[in-house]
C-alpha cells in the first residue's frame, strides 16, 4: 500500500499525514487569481484584432491555469508522514521535482515546537523542528498549525 507514493512495509501504519497550511501558499494563490484575472481585463480589448487577441487571451489564461495547478500540487505534495517505524519528509519545492527524505523513528532526538515572525503568529502556525540523534541531521516543517499535536504524536511514537 501506497501513501502519497510513499510505499509502506509490511506491518507499517500511518499516525500522522502533516501539511503546510494552506496560508503559506496564500501570495502564491494570489499571482494565479491575478494571472488569470488580468488578460481578461487587459487583452479584452485585443479581441477586437481577431484571432491574434483570441491567442493572447487563451495563452494568458492557459498559463495562470497552469501555475495555479503547479502551486496546488506544490501544497499537496509536500508533506511530513509520520509512521510507526519513521518519519518521512516529502518536499516538493521544486516544480518538477520531489525529494523524500526518511528516518528511523528511533532516530529521533528532540522535536521542539517553535512560533515564527509575527504574521505567522497571527495566523497560529509554528514551525516543528525535529532534531536526530546525528547532530548534523535535522528537519524543519514551517507552517504547521496544531504543531504541539504533531509533537504529541512524535513523543507517542518514540514511546513505542
Amino acid at each position: 500500500m501506497a501513501k502519497q507514493g510513499v510505499e509502506l512495509h509490511k506491518e507499517e501504519e500511518v499516525i500522522g499525514l502533516i501539511r503546510r497550511s494552506r496560508w503559506m501558499y496564500a501570495w502564491s494563490f494570489t499571482i494565479g487569481a491575478l494571472w488569470i484575472l488580468l488578460p481578461i481585463v487587459l487583452f479584452f480589448p485585443l479581441i477586437r484584432l481577431g484571432w491574434f487577441g483570441w491567442g493572447l487571451l487563451v495563452v494568458g489564461l492557459l498559463t495562470g491555469f497552469v501555475y495555479l495547478f503547479a502551486v496546488r500540487s506544490r501544497w499537496h505534495e509536500t508533506i511530513l508522514l509520520i509512521t510507526n517505524e519513521r518519519i518521512v519528509d516529502i518536499d516538493r519545492s521544486h516544480w518538477r521535482r520531489r525529494f523524500v527524505y526518511e528516518w528511523p523513528v528511533h532516530d529521533v532526538g528532540k522535536v521542539t515546537v517553535e512560533s515564527g515572525g509575527f504574521i505567522l503568529g497571527l495566523l497560529r502556525l509554528k514551525t516543528l523542528q525535529i532534531a536526530m540523534k546525528n547532530p548534523k541531521l535535522r528537519i524543519e516543517f514551517h507552517g504547521v498549525k496544531k504543531a504541539e499535536r504533531v509533537k504529541q504524536l512524535l513523543d507517542e511514537v518514540q514511546s513505542l
